[in-house]
């Protein structure tokens, strides 16, 4: 419905709730945007890359020991999911691996958990699976406490 304003020649369109549907991608920038923040508030500089694609989502640069440490980061959002296996059904988040590029850049994987808005890097994350997680066909599925 078109309301007139008091100010001469224009029209007010009402406001109406307009539906956002989040996608993989756009789950995936608000992601990286928390984690900037996030990183900001541990004391860091963030550096964004500004091409969608790339091995690299963020640099993070702080002082450590007088020196200047400076870590690429990859940002992955942890979905939590049920897989149906044979032997039944195995909840879990989906682990994510390096890819041969990052793993020679020394990406830093920080994983977002959304439900509870928590960040963690993959080397932290890792201290908290059981050891048969961390290596072997059962990798892809693990739980994490939030």
């Amino acid at each position: 419905m078109l309301k007139k304003s008091k100010y001469k020649n224009l029209i007010i369109k009402e406001k109406k709730q307009i539906p956002i549907r989040m996608t993989s991608f756009l789950k995936g920038d608000v992601a990286e945007l928390k984690a900037a923040a996030w990183l900001m508030e541990q004391g860091f500089f963030v550096f964004t890359n500004v091409s969608k694609s790339g091995a690299i989502d963020l640099i993070a640069v702080r002082e450590e020991l007088e020196n200047c440490v400076i870590y690429p980061i990859d940002v992955k959002t942890m979905v939590y999911h049920t897989t149906k296996k044979s032997n039944g059904r195995v909840t879990g988040y989906n682990a994510h691996v390096l890819t041969p590029v990052q793993k020679e850049m020394n990406v830093r994987l920080l994983y977002y958990y959304p439900k509870s808005g928590k960040f963690m890097f993959q080397d932290e994350e890792e201290k908290l699976l059981p050891k048969s997680a961390r290596t072997g066909l059962d990798r892809h599925v693990f739980d994490v406490k939030e």
